[in-house]
């Protein structure tokens, strides 16, 4: 009998963020379709950028599992000041640790990539390390996000992220 609200409200809780990921996952698949109608160069450039960036943001977001821990243990003990302390400390930490590997990515571009993918021809190369140049820039903004989101649906707030990730979605399908 217990069982049945517990699963709703886990369902209330879940149904939001699941959502918010699919929304994340929504960005790079945006990018695929609008290079793939452009050219095949510009879709294998986005092949090798998208696997590149996918893994950066799926370790950097893996951190967002710790932050959600923390501030959820402190949220139910009704600390709200230690999971504020934690929310901010892991807000910094992201912050900080995206620019300590964005940046060398960013001036390491063009040479990186020929190390990592030799048989990628100059052409997408090229197109790679420019679209790599708009978006790493950006990049700690996303591993910002995935904190933010987790301190919020620690704290038990599901759906502020994904109206986030909704408005987030809608910018960049605007600006693409």
């Amino acid at each position: 009998m217990h069982e049945l609200p517990l699963a709703r409200e886990v369902f209330r809780l879940a149904w939001p963020a699941a959502a918010r990921m699919l929304l994340v996952t929504l960005v790079f698949m945006a990018n695929r379709a609008m290079l793939g109608a452009y050219s095949s160069t510009a879709l294998a450039s986005m092949q090798i950028t998208g696997s590149l960036l996918w893994t950066l943001y799926a370790v950097f977001s893996a951190g967002s599992a710790g932050t959600l821990a923390t501030v959820a243990r402190s949220h139910g003990a009704g600390d709200s000041e230690s999971a504020a302390r934690a929310a901010r400390s892991s807000i910094l930490f992201a912050l900080v640790l995206g620019l300590i590997v964005v940046i060398p990515l960013w001036v390491a571009n063009g040479a990186l990539l020929r190390l990592l993918f030799p048989k990628a021809g100059p052409l997408v190369i090229e197109q790679s390390s420019q679209f790599l140049r708009i978006v790493l820039p950006c990049f700690p903004l996303s591993f910002l996000e995935a904190i933010a989101a987790a301190s919020l649906q620690g704290a038990g707030d599901t759906k502020t992220p994904l109206i986030a990730a909704i408005f987030g979605n809608i910018v960049h399908l605007s600006l693409s």
